[in-house]
């Protein structure tokens, strides 16, 4: 089944050829698929991609794919109920007052608080 919606159609590449990408180094370096890897050597591949701007040269592709795949991912789990528990996302409900922002997070920002 392809992907309804052309934004998902332009990343499909990018995520297979990625989950190649990564069998093929887990082979390289460990002799066997990312799946059955250890969680230690699976972290220690995932750690050399996970930050495409520090990544060395011969991981770029699988920092640029881990970057797309985490967005993916991330995306799906915080649209599940499971998700918005996680970040406590109570839906669309109405409240009977707002404070407004936290005050810890006016500070961060450099911003003040400037209608009651």
């Amino acid at each position: 089944m392809g992907a309804p919606y052309p934004a998902q159609e332009a990343v499909r590449p990018v995520i297979l050829d990625g989950l190649k990408w990564l069998d093929q180094e887990s082979k390289r370096r460990f002799q066997n698929d990312f799946a059955a890897l250890s969680e230690a050597q699976q972290g220690a591949l995932c750690d050399d991609i996970c930050d495409k701007s520090t990544a060395a040269a011969a991981f770029k592709s699988g920092a640029s794919f881990f970057l797309s795949f985490r967005s993916l991912a991330m995306g799906a789990y915080y649209s599940t109920l499971e998700g918005w528990k996680a970040i406590g996302y109570v839906g669309n409900v109405a409240s009977q007052s707002y404070e407004g922002p936290p005050p810890a997070v006016l500070k961060k920002l450099g911003l003040e608080q400037t209608v009651k």
